[in-house]
């Protein structure tokens, strides 16, 4: 299963997310909106149910000792969490009364000690599936990466273009994402050619960035996948450094965002 599957929403995307919901909803249809979801989760107050045995006192409360949760999982060992206490009765599936406890994901995701499947809003659309693997790669930071890192050579006999076939999906995609990031000043699209390499001309992509760049650029190269085919080649590069490239992508004819 991949990274992002989803059961899909049917609810038209709102142009600005104002609640996590409206994010969720965004990002199960449209993968600009991916890395806020992912971003924004961590810090959410979710919902898990929880047995009666569980010795816990009512209302909002700040633990002063370790306590042990029973928590409550589906036949195949997955653990249902929730974005609200309507989503633990939405469509009915659950009618009976439950006991719920509420807390920061970031923390609930801690307090396993063996590597879980979450099912977010299980019983609502949209849905999704967390893996043990989403869940570290939040955790740590490492959810998205770069692909390769890489430096151009002095010298290096560069020309750069708009693209014939012009990348108009692709250059949305980007819009929308840097949209959701204070980070990001402005971005560039252009085709570039490199005289030195055996690779054909292709896409770069240049972010004005102020803030976690190797972040920045793992979220953008997640987002640009659905958009170029497998195995092609598109670079990134910081244009808020001063360098022959950022100068000629900041002209405005290459200006996306």
């Amino acid at each position: 299963m991949g990274l992002f599957d989803f059961l899909k929403s049917k609810i038209k995307p709102s142009a600005e997310p104002k609640s996590f919901d409206e994010i969720f909803d965004l990002a199960s249809k449209d993968v600009a909106y991916r890395p806020l979801f992912y971003r924004t989760l961590l810090e959410m107050e979710l919902y898990v149910l929880t047995n009666s045995k569980n010795s816990l006192p009512k209302g909002e409360f700040t633990t002063t000792k370790e306590i042990k949760l029973d928590v409550k999982t589906f036949e195949d060992g997955k653990v249902p969490i929730f974005t609200s206490v309507d989503k633990i009765f939405e469509n009915g599936v659950i009618q009976q009364q439950e006991i719920y406890v509420a807390m920061r994901a970031r923390e609930l995701f801690k307090i396993f000690s063996h590597p879980k499947t979450f099912l977010l809003n299980p019983f609502s659309r949209p849905s999704k599936e967390l893996l043990p693997e989403e869940i570290q790669g939040l955790l740590n930071g490492n959810l998205f990466q770069p692909d390769e890192i890489r430096n151009i050579k002095a010298g290096t006999n560069i020309s750069m273009g708009i693209p014939a076939v012009y990348p108009t999906n692709l250059a949305e995609t980007i819009r929308k994402y840097c949209n959701t990031s204070e980070e990001i000043k402005g971005a560039y699209l252009a085709l570039m050619h490199d005289s030195e390499s055996n690779e054909t001309p292709h896409l770069i992509i240049g972010l004005d960035v102020k803030g976690n760049l190797k972040q920045i650029f793992g979220e953008v190269g997640d987002i640009i996948k659905s958009h170029v085919k497998d195995g092609e080649p598109v670079d990134m590069i910081n244009v808020s450094e001063e360098s022959v490239v950022s100068n000629i992508l900041r002209q405005k004819d290459h200006q996306i965002y």
